[in-house]
């Protein structure tokens, strides 16, 4: 009889410890996914944030895959799931494209969720991708504002520089007298005011300041 209520007793908890078992399992994938996307980033980066990665493009369906990647991630393959919400712009100018726009074979960069999928090659998902590169042309960066610091007309400015820009990315531009700034997709009048904390924006590199900031060419916010 003790016997018996042993065998009860075992198998009543069984169903728990399997789903205990699964949950585990479900955790450490997370934690895995989020862990292997992160490990060429330092440790303050934010996880919010997209990573860049870089490298020749081919199409597969309604999505691309990535081979012979460079950038934020250990992965030589990745697969990009595009969205309604994935932004494709022509490097240029930063204008929309159609994603069968994209040539296979070419070059492309994209920045891509920190997560990513446990499967090989892993994927995910793409916020934003670059294309049609201009050989030996500079290629933007997409950013979002940390923080900036613009001089007011009475204060003496140390360098050339008008203003600071510090994005979540952990970069930090020099906003110059002749820096473009342009909307995204409208006729909207902005400045380098409109450059608040998370305003996201496309930045084109135009050398170094004196003070040996990255100066922006141009910048078109993203409202």
């Amino acid at each position: 009889m003790n016997c018996l209520n042993t065998l009860k007793k075992h198998l009543r908890t069984l169903p728990l410890f399997a789903g205990a078992l699964a949950l585990s399992a479900v955790l450490a994938f997370s934690g895995s996914s989020q862990a292997q996307a992160a490990e060429n980033l330092p440790a303050s980066y934010p996880v919010s944030e997209p990573v860049l990665v870089w490298g020749t493009a081919q199409h597969e369906g309604d999505r691309l895959v990535l081979t012979n990647v460079q950038g934020d991630t250990v992965h030589q393959e990745i697969v990009l799931n595009i969205s309604d919400e994935t932004k494709i712009l022509e490097a240029s100018g930063g204008y929309p494209v159609a994603l069968d726009s994209i040539r296979d074979g070419e070059t492309i960069y994209a920045y891509i969720s920190q997560a990513m999928t446990m499967s090989l090659p892993p994927q995910s998902h793409a916020e934003l991708i670059l294309c049609q590169i201009p050989q030996g042309a500079a290629v933007p960066s997409y950013e979002k504002v940390d923080f900036t610091a613009f001089l007011s007309s009475d204060v003496q400015a140390v360098s050339p520089a008008v203003g600071q820009i510090a994005t979540l990315r952990g970069t930090t531009w020099a906003v110059m007298d002749e820096t473009v700034i342009l909307p995204y997709l409208t006729r909207n009048i902005v400045t380098a005011q409109d450059l608040t904390p998370g305003t996201a924006f496309l930045v084109w590199p135009a050398g170094t300041a004196a003070d040996g900031l990255q100066v922006a060419g141009k910048i078109v916010i993203f409202q």
